[in-house]
Order: C-alpha cells, then sequence, then structure tokens
C-alpha cells in the first residue's frame, strides 16, 4: 500500500462512494476531494486529497454507524 492511502475492499469502497454520492453537498462545503488506485488482489487505494476539513477515518467510522 502506498504512502497516506487506506486499503479499502470491494464492498468498502462501494459504501464509500454510495456515502460521498448521498452527502455530495455537506463533503462538498468540507472540501472533501479523494483519490483512488487499484489496488493488489480486488482492493482500492484511497486518500483524500489535501485540504480536506475532515479525515478519511471521519468518514468510513460514520459508513460503519449508519448501518
Amino acid at each position: 500500500m502506498m504512502k497516506g492511502y487506506t486499503k479499502l475492499t470491494k464492498e468498502e469502497f462501494r459504501n464509500f462512494e454510495f456515502y460521498v454520492r448521498e452527502n455530495n453537498y455537506k463533503l462538498n462545503k468540507e472540501k472533501v476531494a479523494y483519490e483512488v488506485r487499484w489496488g493488489d488482489e480486488d482492493f482500492f487505494d484511497v486518500k483524500l486529497i489535501e485540504g480536506s476539513l475532515i479525515t478519511l477515518k471521519n468518514i468510513l467510522n460514520k459508513i460503519d454507524t449508519r448501518g
């Protein structure tokens, strides 16, 4: 895994993209932009671009609590 990236499974990435689509306006206000790279063995490497007002960990925690 590359520095600064978080490894997500296909399902986790699908949930992440769904969350981004559903919360686009809020995330835009928080200046969230992200980069995705296809990882190895069906994983995705994801990182937020510098300047985002929240962290990827915060977003993933919100997704987990939506349940």
